[in-house]
């Protein structure tokens, strides 16, 4: 399993660098396995370091003066995902990062892909399906709650905000004024 960084931007546009190492080290100096260049003004001299655990990769910030970006986000540590885009320093170069597989490892996780496939194939799939799988009757009871609990929220509210409402005469508008006090309205003429 190989890590791989293609350039984006800047003088090493297209390129890939390819890394079979546990530790991946990132920066201007020349030490860096994944050497930036002294061009390379936003990004610091040992700027970042790319470790694998496992089929995983995490890519840490060695304390950078500009900080380190993925997709767009300043990160201190972060898992890395396939095509991630990785910039060092604000506005400084930008990599796309990728998992290479070996090619033995690589026919290894098709056949599985292929096996899983077929699987997931033969089963049924949505939400109907998981319905089906956990049981009907304890989801209808559990539905039947959770209607009858907003039924009763809706009443409750609509009850308690005529209520609210009523008790407090400064928020009321004319017609509400003279609905509330029509038997107290007297008519004169003279």
């Amino acid at each position: 399993m190989r890590a791989t960084f293609t350039y984006l931007i800047g003088p090493n546009k297209g390129e890939q660098a390819s890394f079979n190492e546990s530790a991946i080290s990132v920066g201007r100096a020349a030490d860096n396995k994944l050497c930036l260049g002294d061009g390379a003004r936003r990004v610091s001299s040992h700027h970042a370091e790319v470790i694998r655990r496992g089929d995983q990769f995490v890519l840490r910030d060695l304390g950078s003066t500009n900080g380190t970006m993925i997709n767009g986000r300043r990160v201190m540590v972060s898992e890395l995902q396939q095509d991630d885009l990785i910039e060092f320093g604000a506005g400084g170069p930008l990599v796309r990062f990728a998992i290479e597989q070996d090619i033995a490892q690589d026919q290894v996780q098709t056949i599985a892909d292929r096996q899983r496939d077929s699987i997931s194939q033969a089963t049924p799939k949505g939400p109907l399906a998981n319905l089906a799988r956990r049981g009907l009757k304890g989801n209808a009871a559990l539905l039947a709650a959770l209607v009858a609990a907003m039924v009763l929220g809706a009443v409750g509210g609509i009850v308690a905000s005529s209520r609210l409402r009523a008790s407090d005469p400064d928020t009321l508008n004319f017609a509400e004024v003279a609905a509330l006090n029509s038997p107290a309205v007297v008519f004169i003429r003279t």
